[in-house]
């Protein structure tokens, strides 16, 4: 069988292998090919100029590429100040840019754990060699610094800080409505932060202290949403600066980035409680429309429930294993904007 493709013998000009990088490259070098995800070659090459021809100087001055996915996108090694660890990000082949982690330790930290949010380095088929990955890390003492949260797609636009007045946008106050009150206290707190910017104390303390994840930095034209994914809270949320209702306008970061709003949620099992009484295993929509008095949809969809935003309108479809809310009818149960 094959195995990787490791060449971090030398990096690109103006730059060097890091000794862990180099270390975990002699490691990931002698595993079978898939047992660690799927992905072309660990190897330090400059960032192609065809990638972003308008930002490829300074690309090329403060990155280099360090693995190669499948479809075209790299992982990138990026110096973000001289007090600060070199940041792992995601230049996608669709012209995607985001964080992956704050430091190289902590990406191989995230991908020992199956959380890199790629689903390449997170597939299931490389559950055994991710936890071979964690028992190397942890013999080799490898541990995440702390380090500020770092914005790529807003570094790669300049950090051009838009004026502060442009950030102050009013936020719309919330009433629970009749149906929120009938949540349980796991969905009634995930349907609060429904709605609110990632940058509010509401939503950064959900995601990172009852989720224990991170809150997306920003989303830009060429990423529009970013999922927070916690399965063990039965907890997927969709954040976006795209919500289309004048009641939740557009709050810029820099002139081509964006604050995000907690769009949407699907809710899974995990989450531990039933939604307006549905049973997750629903055998019917007929069933679901009992239970919740609503008309029944054109079609069902997968075993989850969808929460919009706020002062958004939903209905409820099932099929035999959950439940699921859209936005097409009824009112659905999350706090309504009070102006």
């Amino acid at each position: 069988m094959t195995q990787y493709t490791v060449k971090l013998s030398a990096a690109p000009k103006g730059h060097e292998v890091p000794p862990l990088l180099a270390d975990v490259g002699a490691w990931v070098a002698r595993q079978t090919h898939g047992k660690l995800g799927w992905f072309d070659a660990l190897a330090a090459e400059a960032i192609p100029k065809e990638w972003n021809p308008e930002k490829a100087d300074r690309l090329r001055r403060d990155a280099f590429a360090f693995l190669h996915l499948p479809d075209g996108s790299l992982l990138a090694l990026v110096n973000t100040g001289a007090k600060a660890p070199a940041a792992v990000a995601l230049l996608g082949s669709e012209g995607e840019a985001r964080t992956v982690a704050n430091s190289l330790e902590e990406f191989l930290a995230l991908w020992s754990q199956g959380e890199t949010g790629i689903d390449e380095l997170d597939d299931e088929e490389g559950a055994s060699g991710r936890k071979a990955l964690a028992a190397w890390l942890k013999e080799n003492k490898v541990k995440a610094p702390k380090a500020k949260d770092f914005d790529f797609a807003a570094w790669l636009d300049g950090d051009a800080q838009v004026p502060a007045t442009a950030q102050a946008v009013a936020a719309p106050t919330f009433s629970p409505t009749a149906v929120m009150k009938k949540l349980g206290p796991k969905t009634q707190r995930l349907a609060s932060v429904l709605g609110r910017r990632a940058d509010s104390p509401e939503v950064i303390t959900y995601v990172t202290e009852v989720l224990g994840k991170k809150v997306p930095q920003s989303t830009n034209e060429n990423n529009d949403s970013v999922n927070v994914e916690a399965p063990k809270h039965g907890v997927e949320l969709v954040f976006s600066h795209n919500i289309l209702n004048d009641a939740f306008p557009l709050v810029p970061k820099t002139s081509k980035t964006f604050i995000p709003y907690v769009s949407f949620a699907w809710v899974r099992s995990g989450i531990g409680e039933t939604i307006l009484g549905v049973p997750w295993k629903a055998t019917s929509e007929a069933e679901v429309t009992r239970r919740c008095s609503a008309r029944p949809p054109a079609a069902g969809p997968p075993s989850r429930t969808r929460m919009s935003s706020p002062s958004h309108t939903g209905s409820m479809s099932s099929t035999a294993r959950g439940t699921w809310i859209s936005r097409s009818r009824s009112r659905i149960p999350s706090p309504s904007p009070s102006a």
